[in-house]
This record gives C-alpha cells, structure tokens and sequence, in this order.
C-alpha cells in the first residue's frame, strides 16, 4: 500500500517511495526502501494524487514530519498480509558463544563442541533467546514494525514465545512477519501488534514464532 506526501513545492514526478507509504521530496528524485533515516536511495517516479505527511531534503538525508493518520490508513490496508522473507543468515557456533557470554545460557549442549556432536542432535544448538535478540537485524527490511516511519517507538514486550524446533549450529535462518493489529491510543501514538517467525532452510518447522507489541508515537 503506498501513499503520496506533498512537500512544499514538489511536482508529482519528484516522489520518493518510503517504506510502503510513497512520499514526495523538494527537488528531488530519489527513492528509499529503508527505514527512517534515508539509506538505500534510487531513481524513483511517480504520479499518485497526495495524501497528508510532508518529507524534505536537507544536506543530502531525508528530514520528515510525518503524517501519523497516513500510516494509520497505510498499515489497516496491510493487516494480516504475509511479509515478503528477509535475506538468508547464518547461526554459527562464535555468534552463539558470544550470546551465551551475554546470557549466561552456560549449557553444555550451546557449547560444548565435541559433547553436543555425540548427542542426538549430531552438534551444538542455538538458545532460543538467541531468535528473539536476532529478530530486530532480521526482519529490519521486511517487517511492517520497522518499514512504517514515526518519531520514535518503544517496544511493550512480547506474546505467544514459542520455540518450535532446536536450531542446529550452522543453519541458515530468515524471518518473517504479519500485520496483526494497529490502533490508535488516547495518548496519540499507534498501538502496533506484529507476528514474527524464523524459517530454518531445509526445514518447515519455524525455530521461534512470537508477538511483538509496540507504540508508534508522532509527538
């Protein structure tokens, strides 16, 4: 879903698509797919009518003042689609270590090598709190929690943790993500509720599944 913002003094053929919602710069014609701090840029044309939010150009970055009710409208038409999968990544045995350090998820069957190699799982495997820190780097481009812009947003926790199936050390993961709910709170800012899961390739089970719910505030 996409929609058109009108900064002051651009023509419709100067257009920008942010992140699913398609907005309007002065002067310019780039593109961003990413966040909200104007990375990734490319060509870009477009002539769709306007619709609230205004984004300028300043010094060579992308500077916003952002229609919350655009959003709004934007992530409702969203709801309960299926995201495109993030870029494949690999879980290996240093990234574990170095989480466990953190953690303190001391157990042999995380790290202990040669042990882990003669169990039934054939070597180490990933804590499942490993999933939920990882999620945030890999769903970043893909997921509706990340691509809507807002000022800023503070995350309430998260529903429904599941850790369906051990993952393997050396596996390759990428998430996904579903458009649960949006609403907006009496404090202005917009209540988002997102689904998540990690693919595993060579698998159907998903190694974590979970809900994260979080405010979008415009103030």
């Amino acid at each position: 879903m996409r929609f058109l913002s009108a900064a002051a003094g651009a023509s419709p053929q100067n257009a920008v698509e942010y992140p699913r919602i398609r907005l309007q710069i002065a002067g310019s014609r780039i593109n961003t797919h990413h966040q909200n701090d104007g990375r990734a840029l490319r060509a870009k044309s477009a002539s769709e009518p306007t619709a609230g939010g205004i984004f300028v150009l300043r010094g060579g970055s992308v500077q916003q003042e952002i229609s919350k009710g655009a959003v709004l409208a934007a992530m409702r038409k969203e709801l309960g689609k299926e995201s495109a999968p993030g870029e494949w990544f690999v879980v290996d045995q240093t990234l574990i270590n170095n989480f466990v350090d953190i953690s303190g998820e001391t157990g042999w069957l995380h790290l202990d090598v040669e042990r882990a190699a003669k169990s039934k799982f054939g070597g180490t495997i990933a804590p499942g709190n490993l999933g939920i820190a990882l999620l945030p780097k890999l769903s970043r481009a893909i997921s509706a929690y990340t691509l809507y812009p807002r000022k800023y947003s503070l995350n309430q926790g998260w529903d429904r943790i599941r850790y369906l199936d051990p993952l393997l050390v050396n596996s390759r993961i990428r998430a996904r993500s579903r458009l649960l709910d949006v609403e907006e709170r009496s404090d202005g800012s917009l209540r988002v509720t997102v689904e998540f899961w990690i693919e595993v390739e060579g698998r159907t089970k998903s190694w974590v599944t979970g809900v994260k719910v979080g405010r979008f505030f415009y103030d």
